[in-house]
């Protein structure tokens, strides 16, 4: 279950990370670590590996638009 807290998380990172990059290695370590608490995964928070970090933000992006069930 996705709390509203996480809910409001998830848009202000999708917002900062719309473009496909996230601004800088703060913003992507809050979406990896958004990531793991609501999908339960173990991706290490400094990953620079590029399918890691696409599936973190298609998965923020399906909770910012409220299409996570």
């Amino acid at each position: 279950m996705v709390t509203e807290k996480q809910i409001d998380e998830a848009k202000r990172l999708y917002k900062l990370c719309c473009t496909g990059r996230a601004p800088n290695h703060v913003v992507k370590k809050e979406l990896v670590d958004l990531y793991n608490k609501v999908y339960k995964t173990r991706y290490k928070p400094n990953t620079n590996c590029a399918s890691c970090l696409a599936t973190c933000l298609k998965g923020i992006k399906e909770i910012a638009q409220g299409k996570y069930k």
